[in-house]
């Protein structure tokens, strides 16, 4: 059975505006050709043609309606008969009024025909890529016909007195119609002239000139298409060194670079029958015919040659390199999508591996590679598509059994990968310098949350160390103090033993800088680094967080007397530095007791709370009872 609605679909955007329009035109036409009809029944003259023809005018109408409607992929022909039908009548209509009526009825009927003409070229020439020239031709074949028609009805009149009026009407009309067509040509040439430009400029990044990620796949698209058999390299392209130039020059110096680049690529590619893109920020793609999968690494090496070359941008030489990645047609893919796809994991492979390389592509990088590829991507967008969630931890006072704290962690929902942990994506970020506009995303959700929580209730958040080594991270941390309206005190900074022992003279002035601001600082995992007891003194801290390696040896064992004697000596030198001390990982009431016993202050772990969103930590009951142990701190209230 005939589909039509899947018919409609195979039409282009175009055709479907111009098939909507008709559905809508031919019916309205077709009844006031029947009004017309029934109009000159009952007026006192009417000519035997309009008898004729107007009712014929209307059943074509309403035919093409019928074959439109039930065969989409009749439009082409629909609208050819249609303006061929217009176009007949326009001339015998003509050369019926010069020949069978005279005297001011012809000159009013002579004006109605004439006026209609015009709208024969404005359907075929203004449309937007009108739907076919064979309309058009016809278009202008009846306006030929007419005037043949009134040059002729002219020259057999000259020496008729009578029908001069009718005459000069003739060649002003005519005359008329001619000065319109011009018109509309011009103005349909004007019209078509910007459709190009504006197609043009959709398919152009305008920053290097060069094709952007549509223009380039569309083109990838019509050369697979064009040589079935012919092999196609497919290269994905990452400039290394790209974000070190623009951040240190400035955008205009990196635009002039990624100019450059793009040119360069333009010249490998141009005249060999491929083409270039740039993707987005440092990112640029290539395709080009080769011989196989040989023929594509050696262009892919060829790329990494031409890249590396230095760059005179203003006077200074800037060196930058390429990881590439290459795919091949049709062994990694037959379509763009697909093909760029599998570029794209090998790019990242050759970045891992050592930068300034070319990876070929194969199926053996496997599951974890693309996995690995895709969060790296998409962690990039992930804060504004709204993925990325906030999740508290209570820590608790073990001596007075109140909750003093909670800990913002960061929780990533991926669209098709679900769940992914924090331990996975977080190096990523570090990796690609996502890190510090996420940090700073965290920061600021978690202070904004912050003012939902009870006014004492401190929130702790974790700064990486490469926000620390930012220079301007002390002032971020005042703008999203002042934006979210959080008193200073409230927001706690936790630095991991490695964030501060890649530079303590640096690491130890930042500290100093954040806590000036009324800022509490933590020192995390306190004990699996190299941080001693002797170097807390010299360190700006209000918090050591034990690590829960050492908590874990509290359930007994071995491990547990070095571990009770490391935390007596920790809690007597905070005492003297006016420190406060959590333990991490609480897990069990034997490891609560030994800690209360020590005179641990604050508590963190499972068996105290887990890590919730917001709206259920505001609705946790925290005074319900916790379990047996009159220790458990969990069965204090929220304070």
């Amino acid at each position: 059975m005939f589909d039509a609605a899947a018919a409609a679909r195979s039409l282009t955007s175009e055709e479907r505006a111009w098939r909507r329009k008709l559905l809508l035109a031919l019916p309205v036409t077709a009844l006031a050709a029947g009004v017309g009809v029934l109009l000159d029944s009952a007026a006192p003259r009417t000519t035997a043609f309009d008898r004729v023809s107007y009712p014929l005018i209307a059943a074509l109408l309403l035919l093409l309606e019928g074959a439109l409607l039930w065969r989409p992929g009749a439009l082409r022909g629909v609208v050819n008969t249609l303006v061929t039908a217009a176009g007949a009548f326009f001339v015998l209509r003509l050369a019926y009024l010069l020949h069978f009526t005279g005297g001011a009825e012809t000159l009013r009927e002579l004006t109605e025909t004439y006026w209609w003409v015009p709208a024969l070229y404005v359907v075929t020439f203004l449309m937007p890529g009108g739907p076919d020239r064979v309309a058009r031709r016809v278009a202008l074949a009846s306006g030929a016909g007419m005037a043949a028609v009134s040059v002729g009805y002219v020259a057999a009149h000259l020496r008729d007195p009578e029908s001069a009026a009718l005459s000069a009407a003739l060649l002003q009309l005519g005359l008329s119609t001619v000065t319109l067509l011009a018109l509309i040509r011009a103005f349909a040439a004007r019209l078509q002239e910007q459709a190009r430009e504006q197609k043009r400029l959709a398919h152009t990044d305008l920053p290097t000139g060069r094709l952007n990620r549509r223009g380039w796949a569309a083109a990838l698209e019509r050369a697979l298409r064009g040589g079935p058999g012919q092999a196609h390299a497919v290269l994905f392209i990452d400039l290394d060194g790209f974000k070190r130039v623009n951040d240190e020059r400035g955008h205009e110096t990196g635009d002039a670079l990624l100019r450059e680049a793009g040119e360069r690529l333009h010249r490998l590619a141009a005249g060999a029958g491929g083409a270039v893109a740039r993707l987005g920020g440092d990112e640029f793609a290539l395709f080009l015919p080769v011989h196989g999968a040989a023929d594509a690494q050696a262009l892919g090496e060829r790329v990494c040659a031409v890249l590396q070359a230095s760059y005179d941008l203003g006077g200074r030489s800037e060196l930058v390199t390429a990881s590439v990645g290459v795919s091949v047609s049709p062994h990694d893919g037959a379509d763009p999508e697909t093909l760029l796809r599998a570029a794209d994991l090998a790019m990242y492979r050759a970045k891992r591996t050592g930068k300034n390389a070319a990876y070929r592509y194969a199926s053996a990088l496997g599951e974890a590679e693309a996995r690995r590829a895709t969060l790296e991507r998409d962690v990039q967008h992930a804060a504004t598509r709204g993925e990325l969630t906030l999740h508290y931890q209570p820590l608790f006072d073990l001596r007075t059994r109140q909750a003093v704290k909670v800990e913002a962690l960061l929780r990533w929902t991926h669209p098709q990968l679900g769940e992914v942990s924090p331990a996975e994506f977080i190096p990523l970020a570090e990796a690609t310098g996502l890190i510090v506009p996420l940090g700073e995303w965290v920061m600021c959700r978690a202070c904004t949350d912050a003012r939902h929580l009870p006014g004492t209730l401190v929130v702790a958040v974790n700064v990486s160390p490469v926000q620390l080594e930012d220079p301007d991270f002390p002032q971020t941390v005042r703008a999203v103090l002042r934006d979210c309206g959080l008193a200073p005190g409230r927001l706690e900074l936790e630095l991991t033993e490695t964030a501060l022992m890649r530079d303590v003279a640096r690491a130890s002035h930042t500290l100093g800088e954040l806590r000036a601001l009324g800022v509490r600082v933590a020192l995390d995992d306190f004990g699996t680094g190299h941080t001693s007891l002797s170097s807390l003194r010299d360190l700006p801290l209000d918090t050591v967080k034990i690590d829960r390696s050492f908590v874990a040896d509290l359930r007994g064992g071995q491990g547990q007397p070095f571990t009770q004697t490391l935390l007596g000596a920790l809690l007597q030198v905070a005492e003297v530095l006016d420190l406060e001390v959590v333990a991490e990982g609480l897990e069990d009431d034997a490891q609560l007791r030994a800690l209360h016993a020590l005179g641990c202050h604050v508590g963190q772990g499972y068996l105290l709370g887990r890590p919730v969103p917001l709206d259920r930590l505001l609705s946790t009951p925290w005074d319900a009872p916790g379990g047996a142990s009159q220790e458990r701190a969990a069965e204090v209230a929220l304070a």
